[in-house]
């Protein structure tokens, strides 16, 4: 599940979803989860939508900040702003 996030974290990922794949309760997923990588499953796909914004950033310098934004997973650029805000 993991690299699926990292490829693809534009993707509607919900806890409840990604416990049920890995075959756990969200409680226990989140708590297995934040041990292992020491990130809620929030903020790991927070993080990787980001840095999949800043990837698009740089290679993609004709779509605007909004179109980034939302092509990353984000609902809007206010949301990925404040985002990124808080990852820094």
């Amino acid at each position: 599940m993991i690299d699926e996030i990292k490829k693809e974290p534009q993707k509607n990922f919900t806890l409840d979803k990604i416990a049920q794949s890995a075959s756990f309760s969200s409680f226990h997923f989140h708590r297995i989860f934040t041990t292992v990588t020491g990130e809620t499953p929030a903020k790991f796909i927070r993080r990787h939508r980001i840095l999949r914004s800043l990837e698009m950033l740089l290679h993609q310098p004709g779509k605007s900040i909004t179109e980034i934004a939302l092509d990353s997973g984000f609902s809007s650029s206010a949301n990925f702003s404040k985002a990124f805000k808080n990852l820094m």
